[in-house]
């Protein structure tokens, strides 16, 4: 909460005041319920689920956007709603679009704009209920259920702002204009759908549209038999919410790629410094620790950069430093600072899973791992993550299950090219040499592929007898890194799968006939 705005202002239910639509906007509704959590003498006044605001610059929109803010806090938080008396002052500021009645305002104005990053800056959505294009009630009840688990699936991915199910379902039984939509509940991005039965198939339809724009950017269909209605239900929604999350990250990297280097906010600074943070160059990702601890100097509580602050620094020192003292300290320092703004983000739960395993404390990583996978069972990354802790730990095939879920759930995930080739390796120390080829082959097909990759392909294929395909690929190795040598790269394999003794020599013995340098 910003000093300019001391809790203390609004300590009594009385403090509840009215705002002029034109210039309502809710006074960081985060940092301000939190803080009133926190004090149990002041419960009484959330019980009420006011909305506490400020007259400042703003507009119907937002208005409307921090009222949900609120209502999802106090959801999140106590499990109740906002009272009747500021639902009917939403309605109010949907019907009306001016200041005409004059309203009295509080005389408390700030002095200095709040550093945190505005929440209209920030990828947000709404899921509007599915359409059942049946008769059949059944359907009925499977489209609002999935529109529910939808909803909830997505509000586990920290980056995302979610409106509530409530004000989604508000627009059931219509067919609103999607920009209509993004402009009462003040989102960026709108996810509808549909559902149709014909005998024993059933047909789910999707599609997320960049509401200012009008623009699908994602539509998929899914037919099926019906059976297990509720595990149907469950299948489905865990593939729409794996496909979207990335495609709304895509969305927004492209968004502030497009923005004047003057007009960036701290949202799109972010999504630069994690643009670059994996494209796998050392000059991109040095330009990524600079990004990232930029954003933090501006806004110390942007908790995504510490997360891929943590991210760029170790992925410099894997594919370019060597084993780094400072920069593991420096990570390690990002990752506790995240933890510290925000202890339940599964962000920074990875990011500690990368320090334990770069320091091969390999129980911690997996640890850390699965706790984020708990808190998201449909991120990607995490699964990614606990299939390579285990892999490193000495277990190839329990990893597998993991990985394969990861390539599932996001298959055109920015790190593609990793969650393939980690499988690759996998597969390889498990002696199943045709499929770590197979897996391997994608990896490097990937933009930005690691040499490991090209190496651990290169180890297969020799297995196999495929000696010209492995032999073709030295060129385009050494194009990449035109620094490599055997005895770096044995060092740095044997540090990261030094349990795997007996595989790693297997590799080393395979690679030995090419014409690599030594």
């Amino acid at each position: 909460m910003s000093s300019s705005w001391p809790v203390e202002n609004f300590t009594e239910p009385s403090d509840v005041f009215r705002w002029p639509t034109s210039l309502l906007k809710v006074v960081e509704p985060d940092r301000l319920l939190r803080c009133r959590i926190r004090h149990e003498h002041r419960r009484h006044c959330l019980a009420n689920g006011r909305v506490f605001a400020s007259p400042a610059s703003g507009d119907r929109a937002e208005a409307i956007r921090q009222y949900h803010v609120c209502a999802q806090l106090l959801a999140n938080e106590l499990g109740i709603e906002p009272s009747g008396e500021t639902k009917s002052l939403l309605e109010d500021i949907r019907a009306r679009g001016d200041s005409s009645r004059p309203w009295p305002v509080n005389r408390a104005t700030p002095s200095s704009a709040s550093s945190a990053p505005a929440l209209s800056d920030r990828p947000s959505i709404a899921v509007l209920p599915f359409d059942n294009l049946t008769d059949d009630p059944e359907q009925e009840y499977f489209a609002d259920g999935m529109t529910e688990d939808i909803t909830t699936g997505l509000s586990r991915f920290p980056s995302l702002f979610v409106i509530s199910r409530n004000s989604s379902f508000s627009y059931k039984g219509r067919s609103p204009d999607v920009r209509d939509v993004a402009r009462d509940l003040g989102v960026r991005y709108v996810l509808d759908g549909s559902v149709r039965k014909s005998g024993e198939q059933i047909r789910i339809t999707a599609q997320l549209v960049e509401a200012n724009s009008g623009k699908q950017i994602w539509a998929e269909r899914y037919d099926r038999r019906l059976g297990d209605i509720f595990s149907l239900q469950d299948e489905i929604t865990a593939a729409i919410i794996a496909a979207i999350a990335p495609e709304i990250d895509e969305a927004e990297r492209m968004l502030a790629r497009r923005r004047p280097p003057e007009n960036l906010d701290v949202w799109s600074r972010y999504q630069l410094g994690l643009t670059a943070a994996y494209m796998t160059t050392k000059e991109a990702l040095e330009s990524a620790v600079v990004q990232l601890d930029e954003v933090n100097a501006l806004d110390p509580n942007f908790a995504p950069a510490f997360a891929y602050g943590v991210v760029a620094r170790l992925r410099l020192m894997r594919h370019f430093t060597g084993f780094d003292d400072e920069l593991v300290e420096q990570a390690h320092d990002k990752a506790r600072s995240g933890i510290a703004v925000d202890p339940r983000n599964p962000d920074f739960l990875m990011s500690l899973c990368r320090v334990y395993l770069e320091l091969a404390q390999y129980e911690l990583a997996i640890a850390k791992a699965e706790e984020a996978l708990s808190l998201n069972p449909n991120s990607a990354a995490a699964n990614f993550l606990l299939g390579y802790s285990l892999s490193r730990s000495g277990r190839p095939e329990d990893a597998i299950t993991y990985l394969d879920r990861a390539i599932l759930l996001s298959p055109r995930d920015i790190d593609i090219g990793g969650f393939c080739g980690v499988k690759g390796v996998a597969l390889f120390h498990l002696g199943r040499y045709q499929e770590s080829a197979h897996w391997g082959q994608r990896s490097i097909s990937s933009p930005n592929p690691r040499p490991i990759a090209f190496l651990y392909l290169m180890g297969a294929l020799m297995k196999l007898e495929r000696t010209k395909e492995a032999a073709a690929m030295i060129p385009t190795l050494m194009r990449a890194k035109p620094e490599l040598t055997l005895s770096e790269m044995r060092e740095k394999i044997v540090h990261d799968y030094g349990r795997l003794g007996e595989a790693v020599e297997i590799l080393f013995a395979a690679l030995c006939d090419l014409a690599l340098p030594k």
